[in-house]
């Protein structure tokens, strides 16, 4: 090879030199831009990801929250309906004056002249005075245990006939059972002299 044909090999070479080392210049040029991008990105879903998850997390809140109020407006409901039945059934003092009517009633029809007899109304004043004594007595804590032992069973009758069940006689009668335990508590016996 004479050095003409060596210098245009040179020259060849060279350019294919230049030529790749600005190709390499440019891919590694796209490499960095492809980096920034990729860093960028990362940084995008990474924004995007606690975007995701803070909007799931006040989805499941707002879900706790609707959920609470559904079910607090159902208990509501439910309470109102109770109540509702509960103004239309008898009370503990509706069935407390009905012992006293058949309490009276039945020992007069019987013809027992033993002891003292009591009209209704007496037996009746008598309870009120325990009923409205201004301070606690064991008389006005009896009665309200009472009152409340009949609004529980009131209530579980009432809920059992909400949640579509039947209410038997004698479960209706149970009603009953508080008046007459709290009549046959000694205390009250004593108290209202029967």
């Amino acid at each position: 090879m004479t050095s003409v044909e060596l210098k245009r090999k040179l020259e060849k070479l060279n350019t294919g030199i230049l030529k790749t080392e600005t190709e390499l210049n440019d891919l590694q040029q796209q490499q960095i831009d492809c980096t920034k991008k990729q860093n960028k990105i990362s940084g995008l879903i990474g924004i995007a990801n606690r975007k995701f998850d803070d909007k799931k997390k006040m989805y499941f809140r707002t879900q706790i929250e609707l959920d609470t109020r559904i079910s607090e407006e159902k208990a509501r409901l439910r309470q109102v309906a109770i109540d509702k039945k509960k103004k239309q059934l008898p009370t503990f003092e509706t069935w407390l004056k009905k012992e006293f009517k058949e309490l009276v009633s039945e020992t007069s029809e019987l013809g027992v002249t033993l002891g003292t007899s009591f009209s209704e109304s007496t037996l009746y004043d008598r309870y009120i005075r325990i009923r409205d004594d201004r301070f606690p007595t064991r008389e006005s804590v009896i009665l309200n245990e009472s009152i409340n032992r009949y609004d529980e069973v009131l209530t579980s009758l009432i809920e059992k006939e909400l949640d579509g069940g039947q209410v038997g006689l004698m479960e209706k009668r149970n009603l009953k059972q508080s008046v007459v335990n709290f009549l046959n508590n000694q205390v009250i016996k004593s108290s209202l002299q029967i």
